[in-house]
């Protein structure tokens, strides 16, 4: 696989920026236990929460309410609203886990190019209604007649025919591995039916009942086992963090791992949980012998290979999350040799960490006869490159072309969703020309005692 699409190596700067923003959607990637160990990296008190909180959830966001619509957004309040108020087809987690919610079974057929939807006969929506496939077909289509966070995904989309009351097909145009988030899209239902966006329910245990634009949004228990009878959704000042951590204005935050972090453990009333990011460092391999491959994945796909390149992240299980459970990059990658090998050539950006890592390259591959050499280049919006390596950072989704996907839609001639990143990550590991090296983290702070299994499930 010598694609790699990714069009902007981000700095350290604008990393920051990123990840924090994107940090909410890695709490709920929580929910799944997909091997990856403890990752509570500071654990609270609860005798140190003052006393007399509200009894509502108060989660602190870093987005604003934009518009009438921040469900279609997917900063944190998108985020939080499709998982409390409009629950999607399918859930997929950061970690490659998958959840059915609204939809029984989404299965991908002919190619990839196509996925056949039964709906879960015992969800409906808040106000009672049930879910059918017409008006599933009415949700996609508000979103598809809006420009959206979901635009680029939606506009694969061929067709979407509804075969029964509770069946539908999807069309794609092409065969992309990103085609199954088309389905973690919030559903929307007009229930008045006159048109009015502002009368829009969901099928969550929430319901929006009051909203202001550039403020916060209070959401009230629309189902009798919801885990609290009211939600809000407020704005942090993160340019007073220690004034609002010493007031615990809210129970659930992002953090950065610097100053954010040191002031939590100072508070000692917050659990500080680390989350994957989509983002990390990946060795690409271009390379004919399947051997030599094989031998260099061996020697670098260690936990010591991950502890002398680098200081910050988590040591990466697979390809598609590195929390993900075995089979995996790390199980199924054997073998290997690097006989009749004469040397490799590796394509190294400017940045410390890609020089860290083809040190520690050179050295590994040293111990094994081989030399390693140099080529300093940019490797961003690199669609090709002529040498043997290639240190890449970036997400695993940008190295995946559209004749890749087809290749592993072919593998599972009809796909279950619920077994898709599992079955991509046995494709993408058997390939054995993308190393996972390092994956990026980030925290989230949680008043310690603060109830989260519906958050999480």
């Amino acid at each position: 696989m010598k694609k790699a699409e990714e069009k902007n190596i981000i700095s350290a700067a604008v990393l920051f920026v990123f990840s924090l923003a994107l940090l909410t959607v890695s709490l709920i990637a929580l929910s799944a236990d997909n091997g990856g160990g403890e990752r509570t990296v500071l654990r609270g008190d609860s005798s140190k929460v003052l006393s007399g909180r509200t009894d509502a959830l108060i989660i602190g966001t870093q987005s604003q309410v934009r518009d009438i619509h921040p469900y279609k957004y997917d900063d944190d309040v998108g985020t939080y609203l499709k998982k409390l108020v409009f629950t999607p087809l399918l859930e997929i987690n950061k970690e490659g886990g998958t959840a059915y919610r609204a939809a029984k079974e989404i299965i991908f057929s002919d190619g990839g190019r196509k996925a056949n939807v039964t709906i879960d006969a015992e969800r409906k929506f808040s106000n009672g209604d049930n879910i059918t496939a017409e008006n599933v077909k009415a949700s996609y289509e508000w979103f598809i007649g809006r420009e959206t966070s979901y635009s680029s995904l939606l506009a694969n989309i061929e067709d979407i025919s509804v075969l029964s009351g509770s069946e539908l097909a999807f069309s794609f145009k092409l065969p992309d591995i990103k085609n199954i988030e088309v389905f973690d899209i919030p559903l929307v239902y007009d229930p008045i039916g006159d048109g009015n966006d502002r009368t829009l329910i969901g099928s969550g245990d929430y319901t929006i009942t009051s909203m202001a634009l550039y403020s916060d949004i209070t959401l009230t228990a629309a189902a009798p086992d919801a885990g609290y009878k009211e939600v809000l959704l407020q704005k942090l000042n993160y340019g007073s963090f220690e004034e609002e951590t010493e007031k615990q204005q809210a129970d659930i935050f992002a953090s950065n791992k610097g100053e954010h972090f040191d002031i939590l453990k100072i508070s000692g009333a917050y659990d500080v949980i680390e989350s994957e990011q989509e983002y990390g460092y990946y060795l690409l391999l271009n390379i004919p012998d399947e051997q030599q491959r094989a031998a260099i994945c061996k020697a670098v796909s260690t936990k010591k290979f991950f502890d002398d390149s680098f200081d910050q992240g988590v040591y990466p299980a697979g390809i598609v999350s590195a929390y993900i459970k075995a089979p995996n990059f790390r199980s199924i990658v054997s073998g290997g040799s690097f006989k009749d090998s004469d040397g490799f050539t590796v394509l190294c950006g400017y940045d410390a960490l890609s020089l860290s890592v083809f040190e520690k390259l050179g050295e590994v591959m040293a111990k094994n006869g081989v030399t390693v050499t140099r080529i300093l280049g940019d490797n961003d919006g690199v669609s090709e490159y002529e040498e043997d390596m290639m240190i890449y950072y970036g997400s695993y989704k940008q190295l995946v072309t559209s004749s890749d996907a087809s290749g592993f839609f072919n593998t599972v001639p009809k796909l279950d969703a619920k077994d898709y990143y599992s079955a991509l990550e046995k494709y993408l590991s058997e390939r054995t020309d993308i190393i996972p090296l390092q994956r990026d983290t980030d925290y989230t702070a949680v008043l310690a005692g603060t109830k989260t299994d519906d958050l999480l499930d």
